[in-house]
Protein backbone atom coordinates (compact mmCIF):
# COMPACT_ATOMS: atom_id res chain seq x y z
CA UNK A 1 0.00 0.00 0.00
CA UNK A 2 1.46 3.73 -0.64
CA UNK A 3 2.63 5.37 1.80
CA UNK A 4 0.86 8.21 3.58
CA UNK A 5 2.48 11.38 2.96
CA UNK A 6 2.02 14.47 3.84
CA UNK A 7 0.46 17.40 1.52
CA UNK A 8 0.57 20.84 1.05
CA UNK A 9 -2.45 22.81 2.66
CA UNK A 10 -3.87 25.86 0.22
CA UNK A 11 -6.31 27.93 1.68
CA UNK A 12 -8.21 29.46 -0.48
CA UNK A 13 -10.57 32.99 0.42
CA UNK A 14 -12.93 34.59 -1.37
CA UNK A 15 -16.54 35.59 -1.68
CA UNK A 16 -19.32 33.89 -1.19
CA UNK A 17 -20.98 34.40 -4.74
CA UNK A 18 -17.50 33.42 -6.51
CA UNK A 19 -17.98 29.86 -4.73
CA UNK A 20 -18.43 28.01 -8.02
CA UNK A 21 -14.80 29.16 -9.81
CA UNK A 22 -13.15 28.21 -6.78
CA UNK A 23 -14.73 25.36 -6.59
CA UNK A 24 -13.02 24.38 -10.31
CA UNK A 25 -10.06 25.47 -8.43
CA UNK A 26 -10.24 23.51 -5.52
CA UNK A 27 -10.77 20.01 -7.58
CA UNK A 28 -7.78 20.93 -9.64
CA UNK A 29 -5.42 21.82 -7.11
CA UNK A 30 -6.57 18.49 -5.28
CA UNK A 31 -6.43 16.53 -8.28
CA UNK A 32 -2.30 17.93 -7.81
CA UNK A 33 -1.88 16.56 -5.18
CA UNK A 34 -2.35 19.42 -3.06
CA UNK A 35 -4.83 20.26 -0.09
CA UNK A 36 -7.23 22.98 -0.66
CA UNK A 37 -9.72 24.08 2.31
CA UNK A 38 -11.41 27.17 2.98
CA UNK A 39 -15.19 28.62 3.22
CA UNK A 40 -16.51 28.36 -0.33
CA UNK A 41 -20.51 27.09 -0.69
CA UNK A 42 -23.16 26.90 1.27
CA UNK A 43 -21.91 23.36 3.13
CA UNK A 44 -18.64 24.80 3.83
CA UNK A 45 -20.34 28.50 4.70
CA UNK A 46 -22.15 26.42 7.63
CA UNK A 47 -18.83 25.37 9.09
CA UNK A 48 -17.33 28.83 9.37
CA UNK A 49 -16.59 30.05 12.88
CA UNK A 50 -13.89 32.81 13.64
CA UNK A 51 -12.03 29.60 15.83
CA UNK A 52 -12.39 27.27 12.47
CA UNK A 53 -11.10 29.82 9.93
CA UNK A 54 -8.56 31.22 12.08
CA UNK A 55 -7.27 27.50 12.57
CA UNK A 56 -7.33 26.77 9.02
CA UNK A 57 -5.37 30.18 8.03
CA UNK A 58 -3.31 29.46 10.72
CA UNK A 59 -2.24 25.49 9.30
CA UNK A 60 -2.16 26.58 5.88
CA UNK A 61 1.26 26.65 3.93
CA UNK A 62 0.08 28.66 1.45
CA UNK A 63 -3.21 31.24 1.74
CA UNK A 64 -4.56 32.42 -1.47
CA UNK A 65 -6.91 35.15 -1.85
CA UNK A 66 -9.42 34.83 -4.84
CA UNK A 67 -10.49 37.76 -5.81
CA UNK A 68 -13.41 39.74 -8.01
CA UNK A 69 -14.79 42.78 -7.61
CA UNK A 70 -17.15 41.38 -5.15
CA UNK A 71 -14.25 40.93 -2.70
CA UNK A 72 -14.21 44.26 -1.32
CA UNK A 73 -18.41 44.68 -0.75
CA UNK A 74 -19.86 44.58 2.81
CA UNK A 75 -19.62 41.69 4.34
CA UNK A 76 -17.24 39.74 2.36
CA UNK A 77 -14.62 37.54 4.03
CA UNK A 78 -12.18 38.56 2.00
CA UNK A 79 -10.74 40.95 3.88
CA UNK A 80 -10.94 39.77 7.20
CA UNK A 81 -9.06 36.97 5.95
CA UNK A 82 -6.58 38.54 4.66
CA UNK A 83 -6.02 40.28 7.72
CA UNK A 84 -5.84 36.95 10.17
CA UNK A 85 -3.09 35.64 6.92
CA UNK A 86 -1.23 38.61 7.19
CA UNK A 87 -0.06 37.91 10.92
CA UNK A 88 0.36 34.56 10.00
CA UNK A 89 3.17 35.58 6.85
CA UNK A 90 4.57 38.69 9.24
CA UNK A 91 5.95 35.37 11.60
CA UNK A 92 7.31 33.48 8.30
CA UNK A 93 10.43 33.57 7.03
CA UNK A 94 11.17 36.12 4.54
CA UNK A 95 11.51 33.30 1.50
CA UNK A 96 7.94 31.29 2.12
CA UNK A 97 5.84 33.03 -0.46
CA UNK A 98 2.94 31.97 1.73
CA UNK A 99 0.34 35.41 0.48
CA UNK A 100 -0.84 34.82 -3.13
CA UNK A 101 -3.49 37.62 -4.52
CA UNK A 102 -5.19 35.49 -7.48
CA UNK A 103 -7.73 37.56 -9.42
CA UNK A 104 -11.15 35.98 -10.57
CA UNK A 105 -11.64 38.18 -13.10
CA UNK A 106 -10.43 41.75 -13.81
CA UNK A 107 -10.38 43.54 -10.40
CA UNK A 108 -8.39 46.12 -8.63
CA UNK A 109 -6.09 45.75 -5.65
CA UNK A 110 -6.13 47.74 -2.78
CA UNK A 111 -3.00 49.97 -2.18
CA UNK A 112 -2.28 48.32 1.00
CA UNK A 113 -2.04 45.10 -0.75
CA UNK A 114 0.49 46.20 -3.65
CA UNK A 115 3.54 44.28 -2.30
CA UNK A 116 1.74 41.21 -2.58
CA UNK A 117 2.54 38.73 -5.24
CA UNK A 118 -0.43 38.00 -7.57
CA UNK A 119 -1.38 36.51 -10.51
CA UNK A 120 -4.34 36.23 -12.48
CA UNK A 121 -6.50 32.86 -13.23
CA UNK A 122 -8.47 34.48 -15.63
CA UNK A 123 -5.30 34.50 -18.04
CA UNK A 124 -5.24 30.75 -20.08
CA UNK A 125 -2.06 29.59 -18.38
CA UNK A 126 -3.28 31.17 -15.06
CA UNK A 127 -3.93 28.31 -13.05
CA UNK A 128 -0.49 26.30 -14.44
CA UNK A 129 1.53 29.01 -13.66
CA UNK A 130 0.43 28.96 -9.93
CA UNK A 131 0.42 25.44 -9.48
CA UNK A 132 4.05 25.31 -10.84
CA UNK A 133 4.87 28.81 -7.73
CA UNK A 134 3.60 26.12 -5.15
CA UNK A 135 5.50 23.41 -6.26
CA UNK A 136 8.80 25.43 -5.95
CA UNK A 137 8.23 26.48 -2.78
CA UNK A 138 7.39 23.27 -1.37
CA UNK A 139 10.98 22.97 -0.44
CA UNK A 140 10.55 25.33 2.26
CA UNK A 141 8.58 23.10 4.08
CA UNK A 142 10.55 19.64 3.17
CA UNK A 143 7.06 18.89 1.36
CA UNK A 144 7.71 16.89 -1.76
CA UNK A 145 5.65 16.77 -4.83
CA UNK A 146 3.81 13.60 -4.64
CA UNK A 147 0.98 13.95 -7.80
CA UNK A 148 -2.46 11.82 -7.38
CA UNK A 149 -3.75 10.11 -10.52
CA UNK A 150 -7.41 10.14 -11.34
CA UNK A 151 -9.32 6.90 -11.15
CA UNK A 152 -12.66 8.83 -12.77
CA UNK A 153 -12.58 8.64 -16.19
CA UNK A 154 -13.42 11.69 -18.27
CA UNK A 155 -15.69 12.18 -21.36
CA UNK A 156 -14.61 15.34 -21.90
CA UNK A 157 -10.66 15.41 -21.57
CA UNK A 158 -9.50 18.13 -23.89
CA UNK A 159 -5.77 17.94 -25.15
CA UNK A 160 -5.20 21.31 -23.81
CA UNK A 161 -6.67 19.47 -19.76
CA UNK A 162 -4.30 16.57 -21.46
CA UNK A 163 -1.57 18.49 -21.69
CA UNK A 164 -1.05 20.87 -18.57
CA UNK A 165 -1.86 17.33 -16.57
CA UNK A 166 1.36 15.83 -18.01
CA UNK A 167 3.37 18.95 -17.19
CA UNK A 168 1.59 19.66 -13.76
CA UNK A 169 2.23 16.25 -12.74
CA UNK A 170 5.68 15.75 -14.14
CA UNK A 171 4.81 12.68 -16.28
CA UNK A 172 7.23 11.77 -19.54
CA UNK A 173 5.73 12.54 -23.09
CA UNK A 174 8.49 12.32 -25.86
CA UNK A 175 7.04 15.64 -27.59
CA UNK A 176 5.05 17.24 -24.41
CA UNK A 177 7.22 17.14 -21.76
CA UNK A 178 10.41 14.92 -22.64
CA UNK A 179 12.79 16.69 -19.92
CA UNK A 180 10.07 15.42 -17.13
CA UNK A 181 11.58 14.87 -13.93
CA UNK A 182 8.55 12.57 -11.98
CA UNK A 183 9.01 10.86 -8.81
CA UNK A 184 10.52 7.01 -8.54
CA UNK A 185 7.84 4.60 -9.22
CA UNK A 186 8.36 1.62 -6.21
CA UNK A 187 7.86 -1.68 -8.70
CA UNK A 188 6.96 -4.83 -7.28
CA UNK A 189 5.62 -8.25 -8.06
CA UNK A 190 3.04 -9.52 -6.06
CA UNK A 191 3.49 -12.53 -4.28
CA UNK A 192 0.80 -14.43 -5.34
CA UNK A 193 0.46 -13.47 -8.90
CA UNK A 194 4.16 -12.61 -8.76
CA UNK A 195 4.49 -13.03 -12.83
CA UNK A 196 0.95 -11.79 -13.66
CA UNK A 197 0.71 -8.34 -11.49
CA UNK A 198 3.19 -5.54 -11.08
CA UNK A 199 2.34 -2.93 -7.76
CA UNK A 200 3.91 0.28 -7.74
CA UNK A 201 4.31 1.30 -4.49
CA UNK A 202 4.61 4.81 -5.21
CA UNK A 203 0.99 5.31 -6.99
CA UNK A 204 -0.46 2.42 -4.87
CA UNK A 205 -1.95 1.03 -8.29
CA UNK A 206 -1.63 -2.64 -9.48
CA UNK A 207 -1.19 -3.78 -13.12
CA UNK A 208 -1.68 -6.49 -15.34
CA UNK A 209 2.16 -7.04 -15.98
CA UNK A 210 0.59 -8.44 -19.92
CA UNK A 211 -1.51 -6.61 -22.03
CA UNK A 212 -4.32 -8.61 -24.21
CA UNK A 213 -3.31 -10.70 -26.40
CA UNK A 214 -6.15 -9.01 -28.50
CA UNK A 215 -6.49 -5.69 -30.35
CA UNK A 216 -10.21 -4.39 -28.65
CA UNK A 217 -11.75 -1.44 -29.72
CA UNK A 218 -13.52 0.58 -26.50
CA UNK A 219 -16.70 -0.98 -26.34
CA UNK A 220 -14.90 -4.53 -26.24
CA UNK A 221 -12.24 -3.03 -23.83
CA UNK A 222 -14.99 -2.66 -21.37
CA UNK A 223 -16.42 -6.10 -21.82
CA UNK A 224 -13.48 -7.18 -21.30
CA UNK A 225 -12.43 -5.55 -18.01
CA UNK A 226 -16.00 -6.66 -16.97
CA UNK A 227 -15.29 -10.73 -18.05
CA UNK A 228 -12.08 -10.20 -15.95
CA UNK A 229 -14.20 -8.80 -12.39
CA UNK A 230 -16.65 -11.70 -13.38
CA UNK A 231 -14.30 -14.37 -13.44
CA UNK A 232 -12.21 -12.77 -10.32
CA UNK A 233 -8.68 -12.77 -12.15
CA UNK A 234 -6.17 -12.96 -9.87
CA UNK A 235 -8.31 -12.64 -6.81
CA UNK A 236 -9.32 -9.29 -7.25
CA UNK A 237 -13.06 -8.03 -8.72
CA UNK A 238 -12.24 -4.38 -9.07
CA UNK A 239 -10.43 -4.01 -12.29
CA UNK A 240 -11.09 -0.99 -14.92
CA UNK A 241 -9.46 0.71 -17.18
CA UNK A 242 -6.86 2.98 -16.05
CA UNK A 243 -7.23 6.89 -16.80
CA UNK A 244 -4.80 8.86 -19.05
CA UNK A 245 -3.06 10.25 -15.64
CA UNK A 246 -2.73 6.46 -14.66
CA UNK A 247 -1.31 5.23 -18.29
CA UNK A 248 0.99 8.01 -18.62
CA UNK A 249 2.40 7.33 -15.01
CA UNK A 250 4.44 3.93 -16.38
CA UNK A 251 6.24 6.13 -19.51
CA UNK A 252 9.53 6.12 -18.65
CA UNK A 253 12.25 8.38 -20.68
CA UNK A 254 14.21 5.89 -22.95
CA UNK A 255 14.50 2.38 -20.83
CA UNK A 256 15.74 0.57 -24.52
CA UNK A 257 15.87 1.76 -27.80
CA UNK A 258 12.40 -0.25 -28.44
CA UNK A 259 9.97 0.98 -25.79
CA UNK A 260 9.54 4.22 -23.45
CA UNK A 261 7.90 1.21 -20.47
CA UNK A 262 9.53 -0.09 -17.20
CA UNK A 263 11.37 -3.63 -18.22
CA UNK A 264 8.87 -4.86 -15.57
CA UNK A 265 5.96 -4.96 -18.03
CA UNK A 266 5.72 -6.88 -21.15
CA UNK A 267 4.13 -4.71 -24.24
CA UNK A 268 3.33 -6.92 -27.57
CA UNK A 269 1.86 -3.89 -29.06
CA UNK A 270 2.50 0.31 -28.58
CA UNK A 271 -0.75 1.09 -28.07
CA UNK A 272 -2.78 1.01 -24.86
CA UNK A 273 -6.59 2.24 -24.42
CA UNK A 274 -7.73 4.28 -21.59
CA UNK A 275 -11.35 5.37 -19.85
CA UNK A 276 -10.66 8.58 -21.13
CA UNK A 277 -12.48 10.10 -24.27
CA UNK A 278 -12.82 13.41 -26.07
CA UNK A 279 -15.55 14.52 -28.80
CA UNK A 280 -16.33 10.96 -29.30
CA UNK A 281 -12.32 9.90 -29.43
CA UNK A 282 -10.46 7.38 -26.94
CA UNK A 283 -7.83 8.60 -25.38
CA UNK A 284 -4.51 6.19 -26.14
CA UNK A 285 -1.18 5.68 -25.08
CA UNK A 286 2.06 4.74 -27.48
CA UNK A 287 5.15 3.68 -25.02
CA UNK A 288 7.07 2.95 -28.59
CA UNK A 289 6.72 6.79 -29.51
CA UNK A 290 6.45 7.90 -25.97
CA UNK A 291 3.43 9.73 -26.40
CA UNK A 292 -0.27 9.84 -25.88
CA UNK A 293 -3.22 10.95 -28.64
CA UNK A 294 -6.61 10.71 -29.38
CA UNK A 295 -8.25 8.08 -31.80
CA UNK A 296 -11.26 6.02 -32.45
CA UNK A 297 -9.46 2.55 -31.19
CA UNK A 298 -10.61 0.42 -34.45
CA UNK A 299 -7.62 -2.08 -34.43
CA UNK A 300 -4.18 -2.48 -33.35
CA UNK A 301 -4.81 -1.33 -29.35
CA UNK A 302 -4.36 -3.20 -26.22
CA UNK A 303 -6.51 -3.66 -22.72
CA UNK A 304 -4.18 -3.24 -19.54
CA UNK A 305 -6.29 -3.09 -17.03
CA UNK A 306 -5.65 -1.89 -12.98
CA UNK A 307 -6.59 -1.20 -9.45
CA UNK A 308 -6.52 0.32 -6.36
CA UNK A 309 -4.04 -1.80 -4.27
CA UNK A 310 -4.99 -2.04 -1.00
CA UNK A 311 -2.58 -4.10 1.18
Amino acid sequence: MAEAIQRAKIYLSCHPSDHEEVEALAAFLEDLGFQPSGFWGNARQNTRTSTTEQQYIREAHFFIACLSKRSFKRKSPVPREMQEARKVAAIKPAQEQYLTLARLKECPIPPAWGNIHRINFFESDGWEIFAEKVKQNLKHYSISFQPRFRVIERSDLSPFEAGRMIRLKELFHNEWNDAAKRPPRQYSRDGKNTERIIIDGATGLMWQRYPSTKFMEAREAREHVRQLNLSRWCSYEDWRLPTLDEAMALMERIIDKDFFLNPHFFDPSPWILTADQYEGQTWLVNYKLGICSLGHAVTGVCVRAVRTFQS
